[in-house]
């Protein structure tokens, strides 16, 4: 199936849902919605007819999901909680095409400022017939920049994981993959429990669809208490400098009143919202980092124009 955009995926999801909380079965739901390019709705309706479960038709039918959705598609279909969770990714795909076009529109400005500076501050070898040095000092400040650009690129494409590992070592970024990941973790618990699935069992799936190293440590703890015949909260307790803020007060709080899974999809969603807050900073702080170093490049080239210009007047005057 040819990559559909995150708007598209976002209605299709939403379609299918509002399909399946009206009371259409599976596949009516799919046909309810907006086709999916190259036969993909027909695809997956065979697959779904012939009794296939909602995650296994969704990747065989090579619906370009991520791997924690298909993670929180699965813990929801078990939890009869499918519509909303195909609402939140919607959502969520939605919030993630807003930062897109809100980082281009703010990169937009300063590449246009460091393409037309370049070619401003080289016509001087233009003016004295000197094209190669024209070239060579256009190509000294653009290069790199297309070369930074294919290489983010390449790597946000073909590596994604890599992307991600960085993600969480930039300013801002990395709260929101903190955030995200713990409201990934806390949606898919809450939706496990809701299913009735074991405590254990629940746990490898919700730190699978997280697919966080620190989350995965925590989880560990977590998994050996439970084996032992403890809470899982001992093995949070154990690990609390590893558990997203505020996890440890509102798991053991849930497990004390009974009240877990409410006490979980409360986080998610507030784990969530802070997510898409720090995304947000992310997409205005770092164009404007750019740009100040944009306009630094302009002032040296300015100040050192000007320097050249007065250096050669006090040449012609002596």
């Amino acid at each position: 199936m040819s990559k559909l955009s995150d708007a598209r995926l976002a209605d299709w999801l939403d379609q299918v849902g509002q399909g399946l909380e009206s009371g259409l079965d599976a596949s009516a739901s799919v046909s309810f919605a907006n086709d999916l390019p190259k036969g993909g709705s027909s695809k997956l309706q065979n697959l779904l007819e012939s009794g296939e479960g909602w995650v296994d038709s969704l990747e065989k039918a090579g619906v370009p999901l991520r791997f924690s959705e298909f993670a929180i598609l699965e813990a929801s279909a078990q939890a009869g909680r499918l519509p909303s969770a195909m609402k939140k990714i919607a959502d969520g795909r939605r919030e993630l095409r807003k930062v897109k076009i809100r980082i281009r529109l703010a990169l937009a400005y300063p590449i246009f400022l460091v393409h037309f500076a370049a070619l401003v501050f080289s016509l001087s070898y233009l003016l004295d017939g000197d094209t190669r040095g024209f070239v060579f000092s256009v190509g000294v400040v653009v290069v790199p920049v297309w070369f930074l650009f294919s290489l983010g690129w390449t790597v946000a494409t073909y590596w994604p994981q890599k992307l991600k590992a960085l993600g969480r070592k930039l300013p801002l970024f990395s709260s929101y993959r903190v955030n995200w990941d713990a409201g990934t973790l806390c949606d898919v618990l809450s939706s496990c429990l809701a299913a009735g699935m074991e405590i254990s069992k629940a746990w490898e799936i919700a730190l699978v669809a997280a697919d966080s190293p620190k989350l995965h440590r925590m989880g560990d703890a977590v998994l050996r208490s439970i084996a032992s015949g403890q809470k899982a909260s001992l093995g949070i307790k154990e690990t609390s400098q590893c558990a997203p803020k505020g996890f440890p007060q509102l798991y053991i709080g849930g497990e004390e009143t009974g009240q877990l899974e409410q006490n979980l999809k409360k986080a998610a969603e507030r784990y969530f919202s802070a997510a898409k807050g720090k995304l947000l900073l992310a997409s205005i702080f770092y164009p404007k980092i750019l740009l100040l170093g944009i306009f630094g490049y302009v002032a040296y080239k300015i100040i050192l124009f000007f320097s050249d210009y007065f250096q050669q007047l006090m040449d012609i005057n002596a």
